[in-house]
């Protein structure tokens, strides 16, 4: 099976999940990439239970078909967390495009990232925290692109927007998978 054919089952499979409020494609994989680059470990027992929706439990049936799906999920956290080991990460986010007008929809990526932060709170508090400089600002934007997204942002709407149109132009020559 080939990358897009396994991106494709994945695709299909969060679809397929009874539960309105499951995960799409690109807001799961935000979701793998904020657990690999968590501070803190974050077992898939636990995180899991944010993939199949807010009850929390398997919709399987049978066991077969829960293995299939979790070798797909752990299939593709697998893939981001081999994109993402240094010194070679190749990492590109699985963004949405607006099928109207084209635009990246960077949008649903970053609330998937944001939530695997929800789980580890304290821990990314910490980075904020701390003397890197560098890793506290790229915290505070996707903590800030988050706002944005959300619609709720503290920004002057021009600030906002800026940054939500050089976030789309940078997302657009990423990989689009």
């Amino acid at each position: 099976m080939t990358s897009k054919s396994r991106l494709q089952a994945l695709d299909d499979l969060l679809l397929s999940l009874p539960d309105d409020d499951g995960m799409l494609i690109a807001e799961f994989d935000g979701f793998c990439a904020g657990l690999i680059v968590c501070p803190e470990m974050v077992s898939p027992s636990e995180w899991l239970e944010c993939v199949w929706g807010p009850s929390g439990t398997s919709p399987f049936e049978t066991e077969s078909a829960l293995q299939d799906a979790l070798d797909l999920v752990m299939g593709h956290y697998n893939a981001v967390a081999q994109s993402l080991v240094p010194p070679e990460t190749d990492y590109g986010p699985v963004f949405d495009q607006d099928m109207r007008t084209g635009d990246t929809l960077w949008e649903i990526w970053v609330m998937g990232f944001e939530q695997a932060m929800r789980l580890r709170m304290d821990a990314w508090e910490r980075i904020v925290e701390s003397p890197d400089e560098e890793a506290a600002a790229s915290v505070n934007m996707v903590l800030a692109l988050y706002d944005i997204a959300k619609g709720k942002s503290d920004l002057p709407k021009k600030s906002a927007d800026d940054l939500s149109d050089r976030h789309r132009t940078l997302s657009q020559t990423s990989s689009l998978r």
